[in-house]
């Protein structure tokens, strides 16, 4: 394994840095430790204008980025670990298999007297509470895994930063965003910082790898994904369509929202939005929906010929036509 050293908090160049090495032809897996400033971090599929309270982002200058996997929106200060796993496919099972590749993170809580689980679709959480999720990527037969540590993150800034999702809030039982979450800190037997605690991480991951210092034409290049890409309102932002129908549901496996826009029993245009556990781009399957008719024959057709698995994760086919003809 080969360990990439980057000591950036900067949320654009974080993500430029893990884009760079995913696509970067290593001989051996790889492993990433960053953390990000003051920051929200935007699901691939999710709408931006909507998940925020835009007037407190502002007034507290929280920095707004999307990433290039599925999940929900989080927040992010030097309080969070982020970790990356880049690693070839193996084997289709790899896919969605979030218990594989956070284990080597339970182990190391293990390993400072804090008992953590997999929980769920892609959590890992302490005594029921969440200090973990996870998202992957595919491409090139290579999976991305990422996620993130709740070390020590300000919950007050957290619970005002993120716009509740209520189908979310209700359908887990629970009364907020704060009350799902837990810093790993508040349960620690002998107290330590984020900086000691990614410290650990390093010496763990490290001491089993190759240690990989970016060159400056790393930098180079990453800086140009950075500003070409992840610093554009377009990729963080994105276009609001023009639409005539709107639905969005909650299942057990993420919420998924659909807007369409019509026109004489066709659809011009389709857009997906959610916090559903894509690894492959939605906007393949987007395409491919677009100027057919508007029925659900025509569109079952074209998810029948599709793993949607890859695209909405565990949300079925049935499912989907549920939302969009709901």
């Amino acid at each position: 394994m080969i360990y990439i050293k980057n000591d950036s908090k900067n949320p654009y160049f974080n993500l430029s840095f893990e884009e760079y090495f995913f696509n970067y032809n290593f001989n051996d897996d790889c492993v990433i430790l960053w953390q990000n400033k003051n920051t929200i971090v935007i699901g691939k599929n999710q709408n931006t204008w909507e998940e925020l309270n835009h007037e407190f982002v502002k007034a507290q200058a929280i920095n707004v980025v999307r990433r290039n996997t599925g999940g929900g929106a989080v927040y992010q200060d030097l309080g969070n670990v982020n970790y990356s796993f880049i690693t070839k496919l193996e084997s289709k099972s790899d896919v969605n298999n979030y218990l594989k590749f956070t284990k080597p993170i339970i182990e190391v809580l293990d390993d400072i007297d804090v008992k953590a689980e997999f929980s769920g679709r892609n959590d890992i959480e302490i005594n029921g509470k969440k200090i973990s999720g996870n998202a992957q990527l595919l491409k090139n037969n290579k999976i991305l895994h990422h996620g993130t540590i709740l070390f020590d993150v300000n919950l007050d800034i957290l619970k005002q930063a993120l716009k509740p999702d209520l189908l979310k809030i209700k359908s887990k039982g629970i009364k907020s965003i704060r009350s799902r979450v837990i810093n790993i800190r508040s349960v620690l037997k002998e107290d330590m910082d984020a900086n000691q605690f990614k410290n650990i991480l390093e010496n763990n991951f490290s001491k089993q790898s190759t240690i990989y210092t970016p060159t400056e034409e790393d930098i180079k290049n990453i800086t140009n994904i950075m500003n070409k890409k992840y610093l554009t309102k377009e990729w963080n932002y994105g276009n609001n369509p023009k639409f005539n129908i709107h639905n969005k549901k909650r299942f057990p496996n993420g919420t998924l929202e659909v807007k369409i826009n019509t026109q004489e029993n066709k659809m011009i245009n389709i857009k997906f939005y959610g916090d559903f556990l894509s690894v492959n781009d939605i906007s393949e399957i987007e395409n491919k929906m677009k100027n057919i008719s508007f029925d659900k024959d025509s569109i079952t057709k074209i998810l029948n010929n599709e793993d949607t698995d890859l695209f909405f994760g565990k949300i079925s086919i049935d499912q989907i036509i549920e939302t969009i003809f709901n």
